[in-house]
């Protein structure tokens, strides 16, 4: 088990279908006496620890014909786009390895007895490390993008429009509390690294006897598949709505949030904090929303079922954006309904991540829970797509389903 070393790959929910290759790759070329040519071995993995042990003496001999402890062998290992190599020279019993945009990785590990296999024990030993996995974690998340997953924000993690950004708020008159349940299923893609997500939004609300109050709790659950490799999330969030006056609306927030990950050798905790502010105002028939949101994450140490990792990062986000609603003469659960169009920028500071700025263009359709001042059905229904771009490529998007009762 490799206990330590771990991933820093985005988990960013989208739904462009397409091919992806294994997280994990491996490729082993070796000269040997029967053919004057290199002699490669080359394999995909969806697990670490399947990886590393690829890379021992006994793996390489049974897939690379002629081989034995005095052969030269390169062997380059992938995950996701990081790379590093573990070099022996013929007749020679030193193993070298390089990780290539990580100086601070270049080790030899060399034995009076000259074998192989006890250098390749101290390397296993050297990667497990907490001082070292935590630098090849630091190396890895520049590469593939921050953590184990975007920070647990609300307007992530929430059905809606554009995440939640601009729900309605909801007056909850006559409501002392409400139960919600959802369903978010998505895909993405960024360079070599593809993506699904299947979450369910579980949550429960408080209404206070101001008009408009309401305090919530949010707990989605997450399963993740990144090149076929599996994770999976969890968060618990609180989520405050206070109406400044019959427009503006401010929700401070924060969230606690865990990521694993057998196949990756992970495991993360990630904290949030954030304060999105709406304003609301009628337009002839329709209704806009300018909303913002700022806040400020970091990760956590944990040590959780042998893995015990620390990526000292942390970041802060900007997202703003305009949503329209336009009314609809259908009507559902007794009420009317709705059509919301939206688009919305979300851009990352801090340390350095792979996706810091993408843009969510999202339409929803579902009940309206306020129409002039009057209360609309008590139950609340969104449907719900969003269509996500963003640098270095990345391209998704998501549908989703929230129900309120």
């Amino acid at each position: 088990m490799i206990k330590h070393l771990s991933m820093a790959f985005l988990f960013i929910a989208c739904t462009q279908s397409v091919y992806s290759a294994d997280l994990f790759g491996i490729s082993i070329s070796s000269p040997n006496t029967t053919n004057p040519e290199f002699d490669t071995y080359n394999g995909n993995f969806t697990n670490i620890d399947d990886l590393f042990n690829a890379t021992e003496q006994t793996n390489i001999a049974s897939q690379i014909t002629g081989y034995d402890q005095n052969s030269a062998a390169n062997i380059e290992i992938t995950m996701g786009e990081s790379s590093a190599n573990l070099i022996y020279l013929a007749d020679d019993s030193n193993l070298a390895f390089r990780m290539p945009g990580c100086s601070a990785i270049d080790k030899d590990f060399s034995n009076p007895s000259g074998s192989r296999t006890i250098n390749e024990n101290s390397f296993r030993e050297y990667i497990n490390r907490q001082d070292i996995s935590n630098k090849i974690n630091s190396c890895l998340s520049k590469t593939n993008g921050n953590v184990v997953v975007m920070f647990p924000t609300e307007t992530d993690s929430v059905p809606g429009s554009n995440g939640g950004l601009f729900n309605p708020r909801n007056t909850g008159k006559g409501d002392q509390e409400k139960f919600g349940v959802g369903l978010v299923v998505g895909y993405s893609s960024t360079g070599k690294l593809n993506s699904s997500v299947l979450t369910l939004p579980i949550s429960y609300t408080h209404y206070y006897e101001e008009e408009g109050r309401k305090l919530k709790i949010s707990a989605p659950i997450s399963y993740i598949d990144v090149n076929g490799s599996k994770a999976y999330k969890a968060s618990l969030g609180l989520i405050y709505t206070r109406p400044m006056n019959e427009r503006w609306t401010v929700i401070p927030a924060a969230r606690l949030g865990i990521t694993v990950s057998r196949d990756m050798g992970v495991a993360a905790t990630l904290a949030s904090a954030y304060v999105t502010n709406r304003y609301e105002f009628p337009y002839r028939n329709k209704h806009i929303t300018l909303a913002n949101m700022v806040g400020v994450m970091t990760t956590l140490d944990v040590n959780l079922g042998g893995y015990k990792n620390s990526y000292d990062l942390s970041n802060q986000v900007v997202k703003n954006g305009i949503a329209v609603e336009f009314p609809q003469t259908f009507n559902m659960f007794g009420g009317k309904t709705s059509i919301q169009a939206s688009l919305a920028n979300t851009q990352y500071f801090g340390d350095k991540m792979r996706v810091d700025n993408y843009t969510d263009i999202a339409v929803s359709f579902g009940t309206r829970r306020k129409v002039g001042n009057k209360d609309n059905s008590q139950d609340n229904l969104q449907l719900g797509f969003t269509y996500t771009v963003g640098n270095h490529g990345y391209k998704g998007g998501k549908l989703n389903f929230g129900y309120e009762f």
